[in-house]
């Protein structure tokens, strides 16, 4: 990876680093912009990430596909004595080991959503039975002599027609 090419770049840096005892934790004083808390700062119109940047200013450049990890896991720490390289598979099974991984949960496929939506609808507007209407309370088929109609706002501003029958009340919205 280059280095930025900024005028006095290396200050800009070092001032905005709180710097210790060469075994503590130097905190990163500026921008934390990155989601994990570590510190970001623009340079030459892009975002660096502060510890692959000073990373560079005391190492050297990074190879291509290299990362740079913390010995500490202290997110704002840029001390150089705490920065390591390593691969990206030595960083996730790292931070997995450390549980410092953020797992979320899985939303169902998108074509699994699309097709479900697809299938309510004709449910409900094309295969409706003559003198019937799907009750979206009890999710099924009621003879039109139950049913209540109520237009409801929506978030857009308009209204969407609900079905339902007397049996329930009016549904919570």
């Amino acid at each position: 990876m280059t280095r930025p090419n900024t005028p006095n770049m290396a200050d800009d840096v070092w001032k905005q680093i709180e710097r210790r005892g060469p075994d503590e934790c130097w905190p990163w004083r500026g921008s934390r912009t990155s989601p994990r808390g570590r510190g970001l700062i623009g340079l030459d119109n892009q975002t660096w990430s502060v510890p692959r940047l000073v990373y560079m200013l005391t190492h050297g450049v990074i190879p291509r596909g290299g990362n740079v990890s913390r010995t500490c896991d202290n997110p704002s720490c840029c001390n150089p004595a705490h920065l390591r390289l390593s691969t990206r598979a030595e960083h996730l099974s790292d931070a997995g080991r450390k549980n410092l991984t953020v797992r979320r949960a899985k939303a169902p496929a998108r074509k699994e959503v699309q097709a479900e939506r697809v299938r309510e609808y004709r449910m409900r507007r094309i295969y409706r039975p003559h003198g019937w209407f799907y009750c979206e309370e009890c999710k099924k088929w009621l003879p039109l002599t139950e049913l209540v109609h109520e237009l409801r706002a929506n978030q857009k501003g308009g209204y969407r027609h609900t079905y339902f029958c007397g049996r329930h009340g009016v549904p919570q919205s």
